[in-house]
């Protein structure tokens, strides 16, 4: 192979490497709990009580933690509404002022030793918490029941946006959510998992060297 091709083929792949860094693969299904029909199965219209252990339900996810959770959507009559697309959870369930609610956990495939984006939105209403704040806890890899609380109490619907690192263990990684600290509700939506991948001048910088060290080559060949 000539240098031009071997130069052709360097810059080749570190494009795609920069792309494959750019379009990172989501490792969550059903992130934002929009899969399937909520079946009202309470007086509360848009909400269904999704009970321990039910693993069907809630495509991708299974409940857990003891208690249930609430899967809301359009029509609920809490004035709430979901951070993205139509529906979300109430990890409070219909059990309310419990001091814990219910959970989910999802498994991802990971690789053991390789470091993941986590990001997920936490939901408060001032309506239900009576102007404090709520919590949820969260565990993933080497992220432990770390406890996440929301800081925006005056609101009838608000939604915080959080991102966490973790390094996962082994070839696969549970993903949970359990209900924390509350008086009626604990909003969750929006879960997202990714792997860590450079910044975005890191990638920018491999680039521009290789570039330049084909422009020196060139030369030096000249």
């Amino acid at each position: 192979m000539g240098y031009t091709m071997k130069l052709k083929s360097t810059l080749l792949a570190a494009a795609l490497a920069m792309a494959a860094h750019a379009g990172a693969a989501e490792l969550i299904t059903n992130g934002s709990f929009e899969a399937g029909t909520i079946v009202p199965n309470h007086s509360d219209a848009g909400a269904q009580q999704l009970l321990s252990g039910d693993s069907s339900t809630l495509a991708g996810w299974t409940v857990i933690g003891g208690n249930d959770i609430a899967w809301i959507g359009l029509g609920n009559p809490y004035a709430i509404n979901a951070s993205a697309g139509n529906n979300f959870l109430d990890l409070t369930g219909w059990h309310d002022q419990s001091a814990t609610g219910g959970g989910i956990k999802q498994t991802i495939a990971t690789t053991a030793g390789a470091t993941y984006t986590l990001s997920f939105d936490i939901g408060n209403s001032n309506n239900y918490n009576f102007g404090s704040n709520d919590s949820l806890f969260v565990t993933a890899g080497n992220v432990v029941g770390q406890q996440v609380w929301t800081t925006i109490n005056n609101q009838p619907s608000s939604w915080e946006h959080v991102t966490m690192s973790f390094v996962a263990s082994g070839a696969t990684t549970d993903v949970s959510f359990g209900g924390g600290q509350a008086v009626w509700y604990i909003g969750l939506d929006n879960v997202s998992v990714t792997a860590a991948v450079p910044e975005p001048s890191s990638a920018l910088m491999l680039g521009a060297g290789l570039l330049g060290m084909g422009a020196w080559l060139r030369r030096r060949r000249s």
